[in-house]
């Protein structure tokens, strides 16, 4: 059993409001559990990940009943789902002035050298629901990990499901497609397209397929709601104009049932119409009034819980940096891949090229294999972390190699030394 022995916090303050702070090599995570627990920013190296609505910025909640105005503060928090109002067993916010913006109980822990700081709610009297959930910080990545818990506390069990809402940093409108959210497409899945509209255009502009098939999301600043069967684990949003990559990643529980048969839902908050609430609601584009940012939203299974008993959700959020106008086409442990291994042939050398980004510091190394399995020709890139871009332009000239010996191209990340973190690409020929 974890030995858990509490600590002084580290407190700073962040727009004028004081938060507790985690922080490794690569990011620091500020959290507020006065407004609902959540975390109020991921920075690294001066990015910032999450949006923050300006015009609450160091402010306390103004509400006092999930009547009044909803007070969208920002950042990244735990609501509970299926979101709507026609029964007692779904989730009518926000607003909410407990689950959402209310004051939650906080400390701090040292488990085995780690620091975590562990919230928890006040039960929410309607749904009969409070919230858990702790936050730490991988020393050794750029990982943040959050175990997130809700307990039933009313004598009906009901079904539930976690729902981490992350609100990204999409606040540049002059700059065209900066911002996109990329999602594996199931194939066979719930939906024909690997997706289903959930508010604003059916023919939503702003999604597409990529080379890969996967799902994109380009931020144009239109309301909108899609939800997606995603059943790898992983989704991926990128600010392509400074290269800034963060990757949510969850366990897929197939054979289970999930709110409106999605894993993954992205809100796009900008100019248009939804119909919500019995009724259509307009989006002007004023960005006092309508402040440009978009969603990232996990949803886990949904579970029956009776008095007591409570459903659990473990996700992580992991950033890197890829090269500038490029996003993410696929998610590895090391890292993530923004443009595949390329080998090209002329008469002379051979040109191997490719985009990604590291979540671990580390060696890269390209490693050449033959038919047998054998290494015969290897070549080390350069050392590489969370906080710079790996790109591969490399020229092998004829004198290197042997071009019949060349069956696969490899990109491995090695610690200090010899040790294998893991492979991020890989080519045949």
């Amino acid at each position: 059993m974890e030995e858990l022995k509490e600590i002084d916090t580290d407190i700073k303050y962040y727009k004028g409001w004081k938060v507790s702070r985690l922080k490794n090599r690569w990011m620091e995570v500020f959290i507020l559990p006065e407004i609902g627990g959540r975390m109020m920013q991921i920075l690294s190296n001066e990015y910032e990940y999450l949006f923050v609505n300006k015009n609450l910025e160091g402010q306390k909640p103004h509400s006092k009943t999930n009547d009044d105005q909803w007070e969208n503060f920002g950042g990244e928090k735990i609501w509970p789902g299926p979101q709507g109002w026609g029964s007692d067993h779904m989730w009518p916010g926000p607003p909410d002035v407990v689950l959402d913006t209310g004051v939650y109980q906080s400390s701090v822990m040292n488990v085995e050298g780690n620091t975590k700081i562990s919230l928890k709610s006040e039960v929410e009297i309607l749904s009969g629901l409070q919230i858990d959930r702790t936050i730490e910080l991988n020393q050794d990545c750029s990982e943040i990990v959050i175990h997130a818990k809700m307990t039933n506390h009313h004598d009906a069990a009901a079904e539930w499901s976690v729902w981490p809402v992350a609100q990204m940093n999409s606040a540049d409108l002059q700059s065209v497609n900066r911002y996109c959210v990329t999602s594996p497409r199931c194939l066979g899945g719930n939906f024909d397209k690997g997706y289903t509209v959930l508010h604003g255009l059916v023919n939503n502009p702003q999604v597409r397929k990529d080379e890969f098939q996967n799902i994109v999301l380009d931020y144009q600043y239109l309301v909108g709601k899609i939800g997606i069967d995603n059943r790898e684990g992983w989704v991926a949003y990128a600010d392509r104009s400074e290269g800034k990559v963060a990757v949510f990643l969850f366990d897929y529980v197939e054979g289970a049932a999930y709110p409106q048969d999605t894993s993954v839902q992205i809100w796009t908050q900008g100019r248009g119409m939804i119909y919500s609430r019995g009724q259509v609601k307009s989006f002007d584009d004023q960005l006092i009034t309508t402040p440009p940012y978009l969603e990232v939203e996990l949803l886990s299974p949904l579970k029956k819980i009776g008095k007591g008993e409570s459903v659990e959700f473990s996700y992580k959020i992991r950033i890197c940096t890829i090269p500038k106008m490029l996003s993410v086409l696929g998610n590895r442990e090391v890292g993530v891949i923004a443009q595949p291994l390329s080998v090209k042939y002329d008469d002379n050398d051979i040109h191997i090229t490719g985009g990604f980004g590291c979540f671990y510091e580390g060696l890269a190394k390209l490693e050449v294999m033959n038919l047998r399995d054998e290494v015969v020709f290897e070549r080390i890139i350069g050392s590489v972390d969370p906080l710079q871009k790996l790109h591969i332009d490399e020229v092998v000239g004829k004198g290197e190699f042997k071009e019949e010996e060349w069956a696969l191209v490899i990109l491995n990340i090695y610690k200090e030394g010899s040790s294998t973190i893991g492979e991020l690409n890989r080519i045949e020929l």
